[in-house]
């Protein structure tokens, strides 16, 4: 099973990076989440409109009422879309292309292909038959000793004894207590000293003509 897994990783692994090199062409990585929010912001852009401060900063204003300041410098927007998902948002959108530049141009380097090679450029090498494997010198390591199981319950504890109770002390042996008990009297002779299991007296039986 593990074995498996191994192998799986490493094909796994090398898989993306080909995919990487050979088919991703642009800057960003083509995915669909990227793709998808700078194509909504750049339809929603018809709904902003910049004013251009200077060659970096920008003032949006939307027909909902809100106004935005964007610094193309800085890759900063007041509504901090921009720096939470590291991707233009609408108003920073609407600065990028009145400055007639690529929105995926200002998309974070995390998102980048650069990027996604660096995560998957420590392979999994292979290894050779255990045969082949050199012997070594240190002790083969041995399974964990996880102990004994501990007790479910509450721990137990000695019964707390009277103060005219026998009990056991420090160097003394532990004293058996006896039961106390009243003088036994049978109840088919009257004597005390026995009960009517252990009684000598033989049973008169009448019988009637």
């Amino acid at each position: 099973m593990l074995e498996w897994i191994r192998e799986h990783l490493m094909q796994r692994l090398q898989k993306n990076r080909d995919r990487a090199r050979v088919k991703w062409t642009g800057k960003v990585c083509p995915s669909p989440r990227i793709t998808k929010i700078l194509e909504r912001n750049q339809e929603q852009v018809a709904d902003c409109i910049p004013i251009k401060c200077n060659d970096v900063h920008y003032q949006v204003s939307c027909y909902d009422g809100g106004q935005y300041t964007v610094n193309l410098q800085k890759w900063v927007c007041s509504c901090r879309s921009w720096q939470l998902t590291g991707i233009p948002c609408i108003h920073a959108v609407c600065a990028i292309l009145k400055q007639n530049l690529d929105p995926v141009d200002f998309v974070h380097d995390l998102y980048s292909v650069e990027t996604y090679l660096k995560a998957y450029e420590h392979p999994i090498l292979g290894i050779s038959y255990e045969v082949l494997w050199a012997d070594s010198l240190y002790i083969p390591p041995l399974p964990p000793n996880f102990g004994t199981k501990p007790r479910r319950g509450r721990k137990a504890t000695n019964r707390r004894k009277e103060s005219d109770e026998k009990g056991k002390k420090k160097g003394h042996k532990q004293v058996r207590m006896r039961r106390q008990q009243t003088t036994l009297k049978c109840r088919k002779c009257g004597v005390e000293g026995h009960n009517i299991a252990t009684c000598k007296e033989q049973s008169v039986i009448y019988i009637l003509v």
